[in-house]
């Protein structure tokens, strides 16, 4: 049942990729690097090519950026954060698919232990802990980590 989700939200991906473009070309995203010791959290979405991520999406209106990220990080991976402890890193312009480019403010927190994950159950397909060292050469690795994580 897991593999037949898995492809409906590939199929969808690909079948709505124009108009998704243009939504994420019109919105402001947020991604977090989260990592504890020399890993970091990675995840896959159900409406994806299916390359690794990093936490995070978009805002809800009038919220502030922290605070939206820090949501995304609750709803995707059920890890509680504070706003204040995540520590701005940048913002970027990140190439997507179909030429659009996507407005992202990243973030980081490092973390003493691995929280508990609890993986939202439709948004999510798989939530993973990778080696930074690791990661570059790791399949399907999305462009917005190689840009953040490796400056690539």
């Amino acid at each position: 049942m897991k593999a037949l989700w898995v492809a409906l939200g590939r199929i969808g991906f690909w079948l709505t990729l124009p108009l998704l473009a243009m939504y994420l070309s019109y919105t402001k995203r947020t991604r977090i690097v989260l990592r504890v010791g020399d890993e970091i959290l990675v995840q896959k979405t159900w409406l994806g090519d299916g390359s690794w991520i990093l936490p995070g999406g978009g805002l809800h209106t009038h919220e502030d950026i922290a605070t939206g990220a820090a949501r995304e990080l609750y709803e995707e991976c059920g890890i509680v954060v504070e706003p204040i402890d995540l520590h701005h890193e940048f913002r970027a312009k990140v190439h997507f698919k179909l030429g659009v480019t996507i407005d992202t403010t990243v973030f980081s927190l490092h973390l003493p232990a691995k929280p508990r994950l609890i993986k939202q159950k439709l948004e999510i397909n798989e939530l993973a802990w990778v080696r930074i060292d690791e990661l570059y050469e790791a399949p399907h690795i999305g462009p917005i980590i190689k840009k953040i994580v490796f400056k690539a």
